[in-house]
């Protein structure tokens, strides 16, 4: 018998993150260092046995990352009592934006669909740029009546391949708004969303538990039906 899993693969959407990273301006970069090397845990452990344990220091909006509902409304689920179903195991759609006219993503630009209860990607290529100047300066955006479209439409969770879903010349981030208050959770910064077929997939998000928390780095992947092209 065949295995099922053989006719399956991952792909992994989430950038890596290392102590050089750029970051979202005005957001200090990670720090990774160790706080017991594999060399200094001999002694810790009679010279049976060597551990690493390293000491990470994060601030949120660095790499691929997850926005919370608790992000933009204190009332809202944080990441430790965000449901799971709402950011994992989603059926996914690819939303290929790569020709679009504007920076600005607008309601005409987006195919129709059933996209009731999707994790919906959008891939405009600006992963290729990442912590270059232009995908800080040049990144797309999404209009504010974009935002109500997909809420309409009754989308789970919204995933994109830049820096971020508002225009942040616009203080009042009215797409952050328009999504979170509707609990549509938000992944920002994802990459190889071009190894993704339109559908056939499912998505995933799973951030920790973190009480209090409302955006943090995470490790987005979609699992794919079908072998590798």
């Amino acid at each position: 018998m065949a295995n099922p899993k053989s006719a399956r693969h991952i792909v992994d959407l989430s950038h890596r993150v290392t102590n050089d990273l750029r970051t979202y301006p005005g957001i200090p970069g990670p720090k990774i260092t160790a706080f017991l090397t594999h060399e200094a845990s001999r002694a810790r452990y009679g010279g049976q046995c060597e551990l690493a344990f390293s000491q990470v220091n994060i601030v949120a909006g660095v790499g691929t990352y997850l926005d919370s509902p608790y992000h933009r409304d204190p009332a809202l689920p944080d990441f430790a009592t965000l449901p799971l179903t709402a950011v994992v195991d989603l059926p996914g759609v690819v939303v290929d934006l790569r020709e679009r006219r504007e920076r600005a993503i607008g309601p005409d630009d987006l195919p129709p669909g059933d996209w009731s209860g999707c994790a919906i990607l959008f891939r405009t290529g600006m992963d290729q740029y990442w912590e270059t100047d232009r995908y800080w300066n040049a990144s797309p955006f999404l209009r504010a009546d974009t935002a109500a479209m997909l809420c309409e439409r009754g989308i789970a969770l919204l995933g994109v391949d830049f820096l971020n879903v508002d225009d942040t010349a616009d203080l009042h981030r009215p797409v952050h708004t328009a999504l979170l208050r509707a609990c549509v959770p938000i992944v920002e910064n994802l990459c190889n969303v071009g190894a993704l077929p339109a559908t056939g997939f499912r998505f995933h998000a799973a951030p920790m538990p973190l009480v209090g928390v409302a955006s943090f780095p995470i490790r987005a992947y979609a699992i794919v039906d079908g072998e590798p092209v």
